[in-house]
């Protein structure tokens, strides 16, 4: 619909009153210069429906009865040329429920200026000849979006609810509304639905729906704890992932958590990842439990111990850690005297001295001298 009308000519102020034919009848091709009463009955056709906005109908068809004329065809899909023919007359006959008399060759019927515009007071309705565009937005929790009309009319969103567009757009024209920047804090994806097509009222129903990116996080361990959740774990955008780690028997878990995620903290048994930006690894570790094994030599006499698996030789090395569970075997050698057996640790004869390392230990090994008598 028309956005403004051309100013006037001097020509088409100046009225032609309808009242020397009070029964005329559109029974021709109007165009830029025609007067008459037909005009005038145009005229007021065109301002019963919005288009005609002179403070006046003066009978005369100018430019701004032309601009009238064009805006009204083209909302009815009519070719917009600004000449009132056969084609447009039929169109305001359908309108106005009355028959329009043809140009010279076709069958004529009459058409009476007052069924044009009637008699008494007219209210005119006129058509807005722009309209605005918006709609809402849901699902919004991040900062910075920004929707776009038409690839140049820009707009700020800070939450939830109804927008509208700064730029009215002319009536018929086509609207589309796009997504220029996602939301950030937490990253997020904004659809727009509804958001394209032709202004013929206020666009009020294109929606934007925003969901919060999410991003896997994958646990793992080294086989020596338990792990909950022990599964992949689908995490937002800003968001932590928490795990409790429970370590097995004869472990202890390690402080250091390796992975690609941010690092995080343990509270006791549970590790929290730091603020989740993408999708990432967490892995978890366990130190098998060690306990020091310690070797006594006593008596006057002199000798040596000797461990598989190896650590001890005493000799110089009497004592050596071993991890949880190791089964220690010592052994001894007299070399004064001899070896009179072992005492701890649950050992004792004269053979090797077999030790299960479940805490520490420490064995005795006793030598003698012999008897000089």
């Amino acid at each position: 619909m028309m956005a403004s009308m051309p100013a006037p000519s001097h020509a088409e102020t100046e009225t032609v009153s309808p009242a020397s034919a009070p029964t005329g009848i559109l029974t021709r091709t109007l165009s830029l210069g025609s007067t008459g009463p037909d005009v005038y009955a145009l005229q007021e056709f065109l301002r019963a429906h919005g288009y005609f906005t002179y403070p006046t109908s003066t009978g005369f068809f100018g430019p701004v009865t032309e601009a009238a004329v064009i805006a009204f065809q083209r909302d009815n899909g009519i070719d917009p040329i600004g000449i009132v023919g056969p084609v447009t007359r039929a169109k305001i006959a359908e309108l106005s429920s009355i028959s329009m008399a043809p140009s010279v060759g076709e069958a004529a019927t009459s058409t009476p200026i007052r069924a044009l515009y009637g008699s008494g007071p007219r209210h005119h309705s006129h058509r807005p000849s722009s309209y605005t565009v918006g709609g809402t937005v849901s699902g919004l929790s991040g900062t910075g979006l920004i929707l776009e009309n038409n690839a140049g009319d820009d707009l700020a969103v800070a939450g939830n609810g109804s927008f509208t567009f700064d730029t009215s757009i002319a009536s018929g024209g086509a609207y589309g509304v796009t997504v220029l920047a996602d939301p950030v804090s937490p990253a997020q994806t904004c659809v727009v639905s509804d958001g394209s097509g032709t202004a013929d009222a206020d666009v009020n129903d294109v929606s934007v729906t925003c969901t919060t990116v999410t991003y896997p996080i994958t646990p793992s361990g080294d086989g020596h704890e338990s792990i909950a959740p022990s599964t992949p774990q689908t995490v937002a955008d800003g968001s932590t992932q928490s795990f409790t780690v429970t370590a097995d028997d004869g472990y202890t878990l390690s402080d250091a958590v390796g992975g690609t995620c941010r690092a995080g903290s343990w509270s006791g048994s549970v590790y929290t990842t730091g603020v989740i930006t993408s999708s990432c690894t967490v892995s978890f570790m366990a130190d098998a439990d060690s306990y020091a094994l310690t070797v006594v030599k006593a008596g006057p006499g002199a000798g040596n111990i000797t461990s598989t698996p190896a650590g001890i030789g005493c000799g110089p090395t009497c004592s050596a850690t071993y991890a949880a569970g190791a089964i220690v075997t010592l052994t001894a050698f007299a070399t004064n005297g001899f070896f009179n057996g072992w005492s701890g640790g649950g050992c004792s004869g004269l053979g090797s001295c077999v030790v299960t390392m479940n805490a520490a230990t420490t064995i005795t090994a006793m030598f003698q001298t012999l008897d000089p008598s």
